[in-house]
C-alpha cells in the first residue's frame, strides 16, 4: 500500500498544476454580452436580478435575460462612448503599437489606414475604433 502511493505520489507530480489566470468576467444577455473586470467583482442576487460590482462599475442584469457568463482574457463588447470631438487623440494598434498623435478625433479618422485602433483622449477611456 505504501508503495502504491508513493508511484501515486510520483506520478502526480510530475504533472503540472497551475490556474488559469483571466482578466474579464462576461456576462451574456438576451439583449448582448457586457464584461467587467473579474478582480474583485462581487455579485449578489436579488429582487430577480443579478448586481454585479468590479471597481466603479456597476450592472444591473435582470435574471429572466441572463443566459450565461463566463470568464475571458478579452472584454466582450466596448460601451459606447461619446468623446470631446476636439480633444487631441492618440492612437494606438490593438497590440499596443503606437501609431501616432491627432488633433482631434476627426482627423485621426480621416488620416488613419483602414482598421481597427484603439484611441485614447484625456476625458475618456480607451475606445476601440473602426476605420472603415
Amino acid at each position: 500500500m505504501k508503495r502504491l502511493s508513493l508511484l501515486l505520489l510520483g506520478v502526480l507530480s510530475t504533472f503540472g498544476v497551475s490556474a488559469q489566470s483571466f482578466d474579464y468576467l462576461t456576462f451574456a444577455t438576451s439583449s448582448g454580452e457586457k464584461s467587467v473586470k473579474a478582480l474583485r467583482t462581487v455579485i449578489t442576487f436579488s429582487d430577480g436580478k443579478a448586481l454585479v460590482k468590479s471597481g466603479d462599475t456597476e450592472l444591473t442584469i435582470p435574471l429572466a435575460e441572463l443566459q450565461k457568463f463566463y470568464f475571458s482574457n478579452t472584454p466582450a463588447s466596448v460601451d459606447a462612448v461619446q468623446p470631446d470631438i476636439s480633444a487631441p487623440v492618440v492612437v494606438f494598434t490593438p497590440a499596443g503599437q503606437y501609431v501616432g498623435l491627432f488633433v482631434d478625433r476627426q482627423q485621426a479618422l480621416e488620416q488613419l489606414p483602414k482598421g481597427l485602433y484603439l484611441m485614447k483622449t484625456n476625458s475618456t477611456d480607451t475606445q476601440k475604433i473602426l476605420v472603415p
